[in-house]
């Protein structure tokens, strides 16, 4: 691998965690609201920093809205350690009242392949964002206890792929 990779792994590795807490006094800054905390967890609600290849994790974001908030979304997008976006997720828009709500994010379909990723958030308002916070977390998918057949994860030199759990049937005519 050249020095770049290995390096720029390593830094992702070391400055991003797998928690990220709003800093003192966010609670002060105007507009909608902001977000408190983000953590990965299973699927038991168990806080993890890594996870096997095909196990169901998922991101806990709790925020907070200061006033009713029409048409809001939260979206998600998971990034590789080059920066390449492999994945971008959004709620359905819908009115909030103000208030502390956790929204889980997950999708039992899609598996990433083997790897650190760093995650980005945002909080929107009729696609107006009010937050939105860049690589600010990261999750180690890790071949280790890995419950999904190797064959179905594609890797391919210099990129990064998803791993596709769909299955397939060819027959011979």
């Amino acid at each position: 691998l050249p020095i770049y990779v290995i390096s720029r792994y390593m830094q992702i590795n070391e400055q991003v965690p797998s928690l990220y807490e709003a800093p003192p006094g966010k609670e002060a800054t105007d507009g909608y609201g902001y977000v408190n905390t983000i953590k990965i967890e299973d699927a038991k609600h168990h806080a993890i920093d890594a996870v096997p290849v095909g196990q169901l994790w998922q991101a806990a974001v709790t925020f907070t809205l200061k006033k009713e908030t029409p048409h809001f979304i939260i979206a998600m997008s998971v990034h590789t350690i080059n920066n390449i976006t492999v994945r971008t997720s959004w709620s359905a828009p819908q009115d909030l009242a103000a208030g502390t709500y956790t929204a889980y994010i997950s999708d039992p379909a899609i598996h990433l392949s083997s790897r650190i990723y760093s995650l980005t958030f945002g909080l929107s308002s009729f696609k107006q964002a009010f937050e939105y916070l860049e690589n600010c977390i990261s999750i180690r998918v890790t071949e280790e206890g890995a419950s999904v057949d190797q064959s179905r994860v594609l890797t391919v030199s210099g990129a990064e792929m998803l791993v596709n759990p769909m299955d397939i049937t060819i027959t011979k005519k």
